[in-house]
């Protein structure tokens, strides 16, 4: 069964398919961060979580920090990959 993490980190990686330009919002940002840090508690031994830091607010707190919409979906693959179950056979 899928975990809540996977599932709300891969609905939000598809809603940031479309995203284009530098930008993405703060708020995405802290979204993401919540769901790295429960990636992280889920998946302990997980490489590519346990290096990754949270994001950070750039100016005025309005968008992700050094980072444009293509570096947040790799971020939120890594999550979504760590996250997802693997299938069971029944």
């Amino acid at each position: 069964m899928a975990t809540t993490t996977y599932i709300q980190a891969a609905s939000l990686l598809d809603d940031l398919k479309q995203a284009k330009g530098n930008g993405v919002s703060w708020q995405v940002g802290r979204v993401i961060n919540a769901l790295l840090e429960k990636a992280k508690e889920e998946q302990p031994d997980n490489v590519a979580l346990t290096v990754m830091d949270p994001l950070r607010p750039g100016a005025q707190d309005k968008y992700i920090a050094d980072m444009n919409a293509d570096d947040v979906r790799a971020i939120l693959g890594q999550i979504v990959a760590a996250t997802r179950s693997a299938p069971s056979i029944a």
